[in-house]
This record gives structure tokens, sequence and C-alpha cells, in this order.
């Protein structure tokens, strides 16, 4: 992982193992990613009709519209707006 050595901020992925020693430096946050967890909620849906799943999986869907309308705008501009309507979002 020489092309790594250095670098510090957060990595988004999945649960594959092999990212953990990668994450063990100071400095290195690991964050998980949305796809793979609408992924299990969906199949909550379909498993047990779960009104949780279904709330989960509707909240998911407005997050990812936020995040396509933000899309041309500058960082500031995005942080700003995910500020405002992505972040009450995830703390309901």
């Amino acid at each position: 992982m020489a092309l790594l050595h250095g670098w510090a901020g957060t990595l988004v992925r999945d649960e594959f193992k092999g990212y953990e020693s990668v994450l063990r430096q100071d400095g290195r946050t690991a964050a998980g990613c949305l796809a793979h967890a609408r992924r299990k909620f969906d199949e909550l849906i379909k498993v047990n009709q779960s009104p949780v799943a279904q709330q989960a999986v509707q909240r998911i869907a407005l997050i990812y519209r936020v995040e396509r309308e933000a899309q041309e705008l500058t960082a500031d501009a995005r942080l700003a707006m995910r500020q405002t309507r992505s972040k009450p979002l995830w703390e309901e």
C-alpha cells in the first residue's frame, strides 16, 4: 500500500476485511457505503415487509435526491446543502 503512505482521511468502503490494515494508521476513519446499507434494507423488506426498512429506503432516496441536486455546486455549497437538508434526515 505504498500509494497510501502519508494519507489520512475517511475511507468509504464495504466490509471487505482487506481494508482493515489500511485503517489501522492514525488519521484514518472508516465509513460505510450507503448503497450497501440500502441493499440490506431492501432485503429486509422482501423477507418480512419491515416498516422500519421501508422508512429507511425512503429516507435514503431523499438523501440521494439531495446529492443529485448538489452535484453541480461548489464543495462549500454542497456542504451547506448537506447540513441543511441531509443532516436532519440522518438524525431523524
